[in-house]
């Protein structure tokens, strides 16, 4: 009884050989063998991707959308839609209803169906290379390699775009038959474009991809890892690298080169997330600016045809006897090997990290670990390469240089050799700095919003992804103070203490012990991130625990702080759309303010913040009186253009030198708007002579005393 692997080289080694027969008689027939022919007989052999490719695209597209489409009439969208008499009002429920389709659901499982089809067609068509038999028999054929190449990589890629089309086409066009009535159908066409873009984008890279690592491989499993090795390699380590900083360097914030950079490293990574982008088009939230954007896409396609074209080549020259086995190329075996098990020895740090923490003793165990998986990885590699457990130690030279400057790397995260907690930039190479102050002695809750433009009472809250949001709450700051803050003395932490240490001096100012002194008496500290521009050179990005009040003080008086970090208390959210005034702290009594005298109370509360703001009024304590406003916020772009909107609430506390409030404040407490009772209770807690208060606020006549 012969075995399942036998019936299967018997079943490719027939049909290389009914190909064989074909070309014959083609070749017979004429001089050369056209294209077309080719593909022909290339897709009898591989009808069976086809018809799955259809199914898929069938029940994924057209068959899914008609079931939303069918069951709209009793979505709340839809519903909402139709209670509305103005046409424009009902088209801006019912886009959102079709955005959900278009931009929620279609691109995002066309992308996927795309990476999966660019999987097996890419393992499909080329598995002759799997097969010794079935190599000898196509490398015989009168065809030059590289158009057998050429034939089955169209072959592949129509497989999934005819079927993908007729999709798209079907998907679309009932959406625009259904939204007809609301004027849309130019932007759904649009939206469909640009699915067939983005998703045409993710089939190539991977599929590319997909191509470059069977041709390196003599088994199918081979292909698989070297998918894996090639698509995600360069990325990881990028990942890794971050990491190992997160974990070792004190005063990390983020790599001076980020992500959004080096993606295209990663062909799936950044084809993947490009296509989204393109398929859902100017609407979708911005993660990058537009030459970031595009830079990831070039880089994208000019990965992809690299691959493709390697993936020519090596095709071209390719033996038939690496059928069957592992992976020929020794330079490439070598870099695989090599960056992996570094990768594996340094991904063990972060588990032994995890589970000894970072007391005592942890290094010790971390080095082992990291070594012992160093040479476990090298060796299981290249038994999967060389097809033998024999070959784990078939370059046990190599794997000891390869252990040893894993371990070199570790140490220089380890004990910071390289000094990047503390290095200092010369102020001569600043060009300025933009500084994040993530303490606040006032009010915190308005940092995160925006003003709407021309729309009194509404904000914006700033991660959104809005047009009218800012990035970030950064400051600028000149290179004097950018210098200032990198010198400052810093905070550290180390298992048991705390210690504050000089950075110019190098020694170590304080130390704090636990077992010694209570939580109150922990060092002074405040956690500043900073990016500073350098004239030569990457950005220096940091997060320091600053230990100099000085440098703090400083950074809340510089021009700019005021307006970005109080936004509510310097007048810049603008007016709220109400006002309750709160007498007693939370567990009190509120009072709702009528509209009329809004302007006069936040117009005083601005003065007051604006004439008294220093460090010493941002440090006053806080009262028994509580402003609570009410705005109208968008959360996103899509609810600023859609008007939807919902309601926070955002708090103001009135300290002792916000004169001009406090008396606002009594005017209403004597037109009877704020209960007096109260007011007399909170602010006069030992007031016994009534007739006095009485008096000094006219409150006879109002109450009938």
């Amino acid at each position: 009884m012969t075995s399942p692997e036998s019936q299967n080289k018997d079943k490719i080694t027939e049909n290389a050989m009914a190909i064989n027969e074909f070309i014959n008689e083609k070749t017979e027939k004429k001089n050369g063998i056209s294209m077309l022919s080719l593909m022909k007989e290339d897709l009898k052999h591989r009808r069976w991707m086809l018809v799955i490719s259809s199914i898929v695209q069938f029940l994924a597209g057209p068959v899914i959308v008609l079931f939303w489409l069918t069951t709209m009439k009793s979505s709340s969208d839809y519903i909402s839609s139709v209670e509305y008499d103005a046409i424009v009002q009902s088209s801006g429920h019912t886009v959102k209803f079709f955005r959900s389709i278009l931009i929620g659901y279609l691109p995002l499982m066309q992308i996927i169906i795309a990476v999966c089809a660019a999987l097996i067609t890419g393992l499909g068509g080329y598995r002759h290379l799997f097969n010794r038999r079935m190599t000898d028999m196509v490398n015989s054929l009168p065809v030059k390699r590289g158009k057998q190449f050429t034939v089955i990589y169209l072959n592949g890629l129509l497989m999934w775009f005819v079927p993908f089309m007729i999709s798209i086409v079907l998907s679309i066009a009932m959406c625009m038959i259904k939204a007809s009535g609301w004027g849309i159908g130019g932007d759904i066409a649009l939206i469909g474009l640009q699915i067939v873009a983005g998703s045409a984008l993710s089939f190539i890279t991977c599929y590319n991809l997909v191509i470059l690592g069977v041709v390196l491989s003599g088994t199918i499993f081979n292909a698989l890892v070297n998918i894996a090795f090639i698509g995600f390699d360069l990325i990881l380590g990028y990942g890794i690298l971050y990491f190992l900083c997160e974990l070792f360097y004190d005063n990390f914030l983020q790599p001076a080169i980020g992500f959004e950079y080096v993606m295209w490293l990663s062909s799936p990574v950044s084809g993947c997330i490009c296509a989204y982008l393109v398929a859902c088009g100017p609407d979708f939230p911005e993660v990058f600016s537009s030459g970031v954007f595009i830079f990831n896409l070039a880089m994208t396609i000019v990965i992809a045809a690299m691959n493709l074209i390697l993936a020519l080549i090596i095709y071209v020259r390719r033996k038939s006897e690496e059928a069957e086995g592992g992976v020929s190329n020794k330079l490439y075996r070598f870099l695989i090997r090599t960056i992996n098990s570094i990768y594996a020895g340094h991904l063990m740090v972060f588990i032994v990290r995890a589970m000894i923490g970072s007391g005592y003793g942890g290094t010790g165990w971390i080095l082992f670990f990291a070594v012992f998986f160093t040479v476990l990885a090298y060796g299981l590699i290249d038994s999967i390469h060389g097809r033998s457990f024999k070959a784990f130690f078939s370059h046990w030279k190599q794997m000891t240089a390869v252990t040893a400057a894993m371990a070199l790397i570790l140490i220089v995260f380890i004990f910071d050799l390289t000094g990047f907690d503390n290095h200092i930039v010369p102020q001569s190479n600043l060009n300025g700095a933009s500084v994040l102050y993530n303490e606040s002695n006032r009010n915190t809750s308005s940092i995160d919003y925006m003003p709407v433009p021309g729309r009194e009472g509404y904000i914006m809250y700033r991660w959104g992804g809005s047009e009218l949001r800012q990035n970030s709450r950064y400051l600028e700051v000149g290179p004097d103070l950018a210098y200032r803050i990198i010198c400052a003395d810093k905070k550290y932490y180390s298992p048991g203490a705390q210690y504050i240490y000089d950075p110019v001096e190098k020694e170590t100012v304080k130390t704090w012990r636990y077992e010694n002194h209570g939580q109150e008496e922990s060092p002074y500290s405040e956690y500043l991130t900073i990016v500073a521009d350098r004239k030569v050179g990457l950005d220096f990005c940091r997060a320091y625990q600053v230990a100099d009040p000085g440098i703090i003080n400083e950074l809340i008086m510089t021009d700019g702080f005021r307006d970005e970090y109080y936004k509510l208390e310097s007048g810049v959210l603008g007016y709220p759309e109400s006002i309750s005034v709160n007498v007693g702290g939370y567990q009190g009594e509120n009072f709702r303010i009528p509209e009329e005298y809004i302007p006069m109370i936040m117009e005083a509360y601005y003065s007051d913040f604006e004439d008294n703001y220093s460090v010493e009024y941002l440090d006053e304590p806080q009262g028994d009186i509580i402003l609570q406003l009410k705005y109208r916020v968008f959360y996103n772009e899509s609810n600023y253009k859609n008007d939807d909107y919902s309601i926070t609430t955002l708090s103001v506390y009135p300290v002792e030198d916000d004169v001009r409030t406090m008396r606002v404040l009594e005017e209403l407490v004597k037109l009877g708007v704020i209960d007096w009772y109260t007011w007399a209770e909170r602010n006069n807690p030992e007031l016994e002579d009534w007739i006095e208060y009485y008096e000094e606020y006219e409150l006879y006549d109002s109450y009938g005393y």
